[in-house]
Order: structure tokens, then sequence, then C-alpha cells
């Protein structure tokens, strides 16, 4: 397998806009910020999702990235999740993850 090179900010921006989760959930909220605004609609979900768990499990954020998957699942409106509440689990997975591509560059640029 090939490294993932996602910048941290680009990895926010995927939380916000492709959608955030393990599995069947992951893909459900990808398929459904599909129909947001600023949404990529060509995103393969099933892809993304695949290659955000395995940048997870590397980077060791499994905890803050469920922690902004369940919080998302809350909110009524996916296309909103970071003025809809979300803001302090998404911050606390954009740290981890920072953290993470700052040591491992290779991986995250």
């Amino acid at each position: 397998m090939t490294p993932r090179k996602v910048p941290p900010i680009a990895l926010v921006l995927l939380l916000a806009l492709c959608g955030t989760g393990c599995g069947d959930e992951c893909e459900a909220l990808c398929e459904a910020r599909k129909d947001c605004p600023t949404a990529d609609r060509d995103t393969n979900c099933d892809a993304y999702c695949d290659s955000i768990e395995t940048l997870n499990e590397d980077a060791d954020c499994d905890d803050q990235y469920d922690a902004a998957t369940d919080c998302a699942q809350e909110q009524d409106n996916v296309c909103d999740v970071d003025t809809a509440g979300c803001q302090a689990e998404n911050a606390a997975y954009s740290e981890c993850m920072a953290a993470y591509c700052s040591d491992e560059q290779n991986n995250c640029s």
C-alpha cells in the first residue's frame, strides 16, 4: 500500500465535507454529505473511508475520530457539522492528526 499523502488541513476539510466514522457509519455520512452545497459529489466513499481508517490507525487518532464521528451523526444538518456543535471534536481530531503528520510527513504531505 502506498503512503497516504494528505496535509493536516485537508484532513479537517475531508472530515467536514466527506464524512466521518468507520465502516458503514463513515460511508453513510460520506454519502449523505454528497448533497451538501460544497461537496465533491464524485467522492468514492468506500475508498475514502478505507483510507481514513488506515490513517487513523497509523496516527493513533481513533478515539478523536470516533468522537468527531459520533458528534457528526448526532447533528440535524450534516452539511453544517462544524458550526452545529462539533468544533471541539473536530479540533481534537485535527490536533491529533497534526501531531502525527509533523512526525510522519511522508504519510501526510
